[in-house]
């Protein structure tokens, strides 16, 4: 791939539309990234389109085009204090030979804490004391210190300068605020979609929940238990929440994908310029098309989908497996998703309560591998303990026909009809969710009329034809 290369695909968008996003499919497999690909690939501004991306495993511009979207990739910035350096450098140095490695780190360090206004290098010298001499769980809160100094604001100026695009959609909180630091540079309406919880829970996890009980207004409380440096903690964060409020009302406009997150926001930035947009559900022909033929397991077989962490509660339905096989003897949980650490915790319950066989981690799967598995299963499971912000996993379960069993929480709740496409339990309710799987394991007519209403209610609602053309009409409007 050549300058030459880069050059002739900026060029060719020119006065059009840049979409920046920290990931694009085929290197991305969150459901925040396909969903603005499904959506981009059925626009009919699909060729005026320029998607510009970080990728942490090279080390030079690339570009490619995937499905009629053209895209720029560039090497992804490493984490923080580090953030002027691409991710793929910064690991080639780790395999240099020990003076080597210290010395450009050193030299690096350095050229971080020098840069910019003198009066931060003693606000910087203690968050890197704090980072690498006592240790912050996430990290420590660095947004409002890294980005104007960052690569990514490097690489988007560039094109921005190149580019002169008439609109500049920034999808997703990092790009958010790497776009808002170029206000000044850029003669562009700027377009903000936000995807998660990052402008209203500071915390590295998102999950707004103190020790299992959901917050409201963000104080902070998540560190009150920390006695050392709590406060300096605390005043970080608030730092950062400043940073990513006033980048949020750099965007002329704010897209955002459930009404939960519509509250959220509307508490940071006039409702008057928020749009409510979904994300679209996968195109349905090819969907039909990668399970059809596919049969289903004997028993009772619940899938839970997503990566596997703590805010997903996998392991908390694990817990409560003994329970389950006491209500659905026949029943067995496969769990879709990465994540070493909750997968051997998964595993380690189950074997204590004398159950392994009764779980399986089937690990990361593809789109045409989570529909087949999803037709294998009666049902999807969703024990989310966070209030997830969207969700597609209901979109997904009703594309396969089947219901899903989920928490009364966050976004979930309007993508779930209780009753009618699925189950919706009290939050952190585990009972009542084994209880509600009982129920359709009870009763399969009802299991099966569900999983059709789901798809019906998924084909008329969700449609990626309809999401382009209404993102369109964003992008358009003054």
């Amino acid at each position: 791939m050549t300058s030459q290369d880069i050059d002739a695909v900026i060029d060719s968008h020119r006065n059009g539309i840049m979409v920046v996003t920290d990931r694009y499919p085929p290197n991305s497999h969150g459901g925040a990234e396909l969903s603005l690909h499904i959506t981009l690939s059925r626009s009919e501004y699909r060729e005026k389109c320029l998607v510009v991306t970080f990728n942490d495993t090279i080390d030079a511009p690339s570009t490619y085009e995937l499905d009629g979207v053209s895209v720029i990739e560039f090497p992804a910035p490493t984490l923080w204090p580090y953030h002027a350096q691409s991710m793929k450098r910064f690991a080639d140095n780790q395999s240099a030979r020990r003076p080597m490695r210290a010395a450009r780190k050193a030299l690096w360090l350095l050229g971080y804490l020098f840069q910019g206004e003198v009066w931060r290098i003693p606000l910087r010298l203690r968050m890197i004391h704090l980072n690498y001499m006592v240790g912050v769980q996430g990290g420590v809160p660095a947004d409002f210190d890294q980005v104007d100094h960052s690569l990514r604001r490097r690489y988007l100026a560039d094109v921005v300068k190149r580019m002169q695009p008439a609109t500049i959609h920034a999808d997703n909180y990092r790009s958010i605020l790497a776009v808002a630091s170029l206000r000044q540079k850029a003669n562009a309406r700027m377009i903000g979609l936000v995807r998660d919880n990052r402008f209203a829970c500071m915390n590295h996890n998102q999950s707004m929940m103190i020790n299992g009980k959901l917050c409201g207004v963000c104080n902070f409380e998540c560190y009150e238990h920390r006695k050392k440096h709590s406060g300096f903690i605390k005043s970080l964060f608030e730092r950062t929440r400043r940073h990513r409020q006033h980048a949020l009302h750099q965007m002329d406009t704010v897209v955002v994908t459930s009404k939960f997150l519509h509250d959220q926001i509307a508490g940071i930035f006039n409702s008057a310029r928020i749009v409510y947009l979904p994300n679209p559900a996968d195109d349905m022909d090819s969907i039909i098309a990668s399970y059809r033929g596919v049969a289903e397991l004997p028993g009772f077989n619940i899938l839970v989908v997503g990566m596997l962490n703590e805010n997903k509660g996998q392991a908390d339905l694990v817990k409560k497996i003994d329970e389950l096989v006491a209500r659905v003897p026949d029943a067995k949980i496969y769990f879709a998703g990465r994540g070493e650490r909750i997968e051997a915790r998964i595993n380690e319950i189950a074997a204590e309560k004398g159950l392994a066989d009764r779980v399986e981690v089937l690990g990361y799967l593809s789109r045409q591998d989570l529909y087949r598995w999803m037709r294998r299963c009666q049902v999807v499971a969703l024990p989310t303990m966070w209030p997830e912000p969207f969700g597609r996993v209901p979109l997904e379960a009703g594309m396969a026909c089947r219901p899903v069993v989920a928490f009364k929480v966050g976004g979930l709740i309007e993508t779930i009809r209780h009753e009618k496409t699925g189950l919706l339990v009290p939050h952190k309710q585990m009972s009542d969710f084994i209880e509600a799987l009982g129920t359709l394991a009870d009763d399969p007519g009802k299991m099966r009329r569900m999983g059709y209403a789901a798809f019906d209610h998924i084909g008329q609602n969700f449609q990626a034809s309809a999401r382009a053309k209404e993102l369109i009409k964003v992008w358009k409007s003054r």
